[in-house]
């Protein structure tokens, strides 16, 4: 894996039939040049990107194991990540993987 992870915090809109449904749901995607994921279970979008970073980290929803795998690299090669297309260093954010 030798490409830039990426978490985008995420609004959900569905559309069906030519409209657009007016529920939203929120959450994040994840993906990096070879692999993604997204997750919409989210009650709301935390407003600073290492918030969204930690409730990524802590989510207890079950997933495809594509998220752990970005955070497992993450933490065995103390490399960073986007955030929100902002590129945090893992200095700023390796305290969020205790």
């Amino acid at each position: 894996m030798s490409n830039r992870i990426t978490f985008q915090a995420t609004i959900f809109l569905d559309h069906q039939k030519g409209k657009w449904d007016e529920e939203k749901s929120y959450g994040f995607r994840a993906y990096d040049n070879e692999s993604q994921w997204y997750e919409n279970q989210w009650e709301e979008i935390p407003e600073d990107n290492l918030d969204c970073l930690k409730k990524i980290i802590n989510n207890p929803n079950p997933r495809d194991g594509v998220v752990e795998q970005f955070l497992s690299y993450m933490r065995e090669h103390r490399e960073g990540c986007y955030i929100n297309k902002v590129w945090h260093e893992w200095d700023q954010i390796k305290h969020l993987f205790v």
